[in-house]
């Protein structure tokens, strides 16, 4: 399927991979869990995941939904990437 579209969400929870065609019906989607931990030196507050644990299962998200839906990656015209909830706060010494 020519001009098919790949999306990629990263959320609070999980990783979503879907393919769409060319009219933008999902052909196939792929989830796998995401890991977030509290740093030792930071906040309770703070949470962060390991780049290369979620690279990895992107990679293999993506693999997988390409294999399940019989199309071929030259066939992926455009590549969508979301993510909700992301976000920094920097705080002082004191908390505020």
């Amino acid at each position: 399927m020519a001009d098919s579209v790949l999306s990629l969400d990263l959320g609070t929870s999980s990783i979503h991979c879907m393919i769409t065609d060319e009219l933008i019906k999902p052909v196939a989607t792929t989830e796998a869990p995401i890991r977030y931990f509290t740093p030792i030196d930071a906040s309770d507050l703070t949470r962060e995941f390991d780049p290369q644990e979620v690279m990895n299962t992107i990679d293999r998200l993506v693999a997988d939904t390409l294999k399940k839906s019989s199309i071929v990656g030259t066939d992926i015209k455009a590549i969508g990437v979301t993510g909700q909830r992301q976000g920094v706060i920097f705080l002082d010494s004191s908390g505020n």
